[in-house]
């Protein structure tokens, strides 16, 4: 078929009309790279991210961000970012003590109970990200009323194993090179560790929380006891179980279960510092082989029962070191 110059002129303002509809329509911004500033003429950038209670569109580059959790919060630090709200942990008011100094003065918008709605509005996020088993529908739902929000994790999961811990957190906040990064300085630490320590298999250590009701062994889920056992170490029978969290709590009378060759005790308050000592005057404990052998260390809560994370391990390492004397190479 055969177009005169009118025909084509109007063929070309058609074409050029269509192109400029299609790049104006759909009401969506193509997703950036994590940490591209996204289209600087017009809207934002966005990117998706997919996780147990959904997919989220979420700023490409994010400036407010409301962080839930304390492994969130710590990797949220480890990355650069500079929370406009944080959660307490538990306990205590505010965050654990390993990573408060870097987040001082930033507004604690609930705790890993409760949730202050409010006071996360008055933050105006751009972006929400929570620990999973932090929220529920109804409260993801409310959460996502006032910024875009994300969940980091199983809910459902018995172990949070410390390696797909930082690698998922990487996902969700678009940082999975500061992730890689993380997890291979953890395990050079665990690695140059392991050389000084030496052949510890045959050796059997217990985690102790202690509360002014008395002792609680931690299972060798927790992040510090999957530390300890890439270190070479064994568990009692009690706490040798695949889950995070703690084991039942033990009168003097059962301290025999935990028998082991080192015990790492940590307090909660003054009030179990005054048990503690109580209970160290008692034949229960002072017949345990470590107490004998001279290996209870007084640990601290934080960094051995309390925090997960990749600046909460690598500070772990490092107090383990301290406690036994290691001189580790950096």
């Amino acid at each position: 078929m055969m177009f005169g110059k009118t025909a084509w002129r109007s063929l070309a303002l058609g074409v050029a009309a269509m192109l400029a509809l299609s790049a104006c329509g759909g009401g969506e911004t193509a997703a950036a790279p994590a940490g591209d500033g996204g289209d600087k003429g017009g809207a934002a950038a966005t990117r998706e991210v997919t996780h147990t209670l959904g997919t989220t569109k979420v700023p490409a580059d994010p400036k407010r961000v409301v962080v839930l959790g304390d492994q969130t919060l710590d990797f949220a630090v480890a990355a650069g970012i500079k929370p406009v709200g944080i959660s307490s942990t538990r306990g205590l008011s505010g965050p654990n003590p390993y990573i408060a100094d870097q987040v001082a003065g930033v507004p604690v918008v609930g705790n890993l109970r409760e949730i202050n709605y409010e006071a996360v509005a008055k933050t105006e996020p751009d972006m929400i990200v929570a620990v999973g088993w932090l929220l529920d529908d109804a409260s993801y739902k409310q959460l996502s009323g006032i910024a875009p929000t994300v969940t980091t994790g199983d809910p459902k999961a018995e172990i949070e194993r410390w390696r797909e811990d930082i690698v998922e957190s990487g996902r969700v906040f678009g940082k999975p090179d500061v992730a890689t990064r993380l997890v291979g300085e953890i395990e050079d630490k665990i690695k140059k560790t392991k050389e000084v320590l030496g052949d510890v298999k045959d050796e059997k250590v217990v985690l102790i929380r202690w509360a002014d009701s008395g002792p609680t062994p931690m299972l060798r889920g927790m992040q510090a006891g999957q530390l300890l056992s890439e270190l070479g170490y064994s568990w009692p029978s009690i706490v040798d179980k695949e889950a995070g969290g703690h084991g039942p709590a033990l009168s003097l009378e059962r301290l025999d279960e935990i028998d082991v060759d080192h015990i790492f005790v940590s307090t909660l308050n003054p009030a179990a510092d005054k048990s503690l000592e109580e209970a160290k005057t008692q034949p229960a404990w002072t017949s345990l082989k470590a107490v004998k052998e001279n290996r209870v260390k007084t640990v601290r809560n934080d960094l051995w029962n309390n925090s997960p994370g990749p600046l909460a391990a690598k500070a772990f390492l490092d107090d383990f070191a301290a406690q036994f004397k290691l001189t580790v190479a950096q």
